[in-house]
């Protein structure tokens, strides 16, 4: 048994194609894989690299709570008043500072949660200039940021900050334009 319960194991099985063809398939998918060329060695290395990636920003959240050590996976913040969602939960799939659509981040995949940064992508309202209308937005990519482990309540861990950003605009992670997870409003 796997060390990891939710992993399991992927077993290729050859099936029938078209003669001079090769054709794999995962034995409970029935996808077709198809031979690029690439070797084995250059598989393996591919997925040893998003192994390390995904799991390198992954760290045992579990602390003891008898040593008066906070205990759980980290949350986002606190569940504020006014929050239109997300906050106080554990990698939301949907954020919102119930203000205006710059202030939501949706359909997040988080990439990395519990370490001393949790990293997401979803999508944003972009707004091109501080002078442009909210109306002159559209919905893009964003990078999410969660940062400064800590906790908002004493009791549960939580990053106390968040920000996004919009890197195909030339943007990149700022913590002072981050906001604060615990209390919109104490920014």
């Amino acid at each position: 048994m796997s060390t990891f319960p939710w992993v399991q194991p992927l077993t290729l099985d050859t099936v029938d194609a078209p003669a001079g063809r090769s054709t794999r398939r995962a034995a409970r998918t029935r996808l077709p894989i198809r031979r690029t060329g690439t070797s084995t060695f250059g598989v393996l290395s591919g997925l040893v690299i998003l192994a390390a990636i995904v799991l390198g920003g992954c760290s045992s959240s579990q602390t003891s709570s008898r040593s008066g050590q906070l205990s759980g996976s980290p949350r986002l913040g606190a569940d504020w008043r006014g929050s239109g969602g997300g906050f106080g939960s554990v990698s939301p799939a949907l954020i919102s500072n119930g203000g205006d659509p710059t202030g939501v981040v949706g359909s997040i995949s988080w990439i990395s949660w519990g370490g001393p940064r949790a990293v997401g992508i979803g999508a944003s309202e972009f707004v091109s200039s501080s002078d442009a209308s909210v109306a002159d937005g559209g919905s893009e990519a964003a990078t999410i940021v969660a940062f400064s482990l800590g906790s908002c309540d004493g009791i549960h861990p939580a990053y106390k900050r968040v920000a996004w950003f919009f890197p195909q605009h030339g943007e990149s992670f700022n913590p002072s334009q981050s906001e604060n997870a615990c209390n919109y409003f104490a920014h």
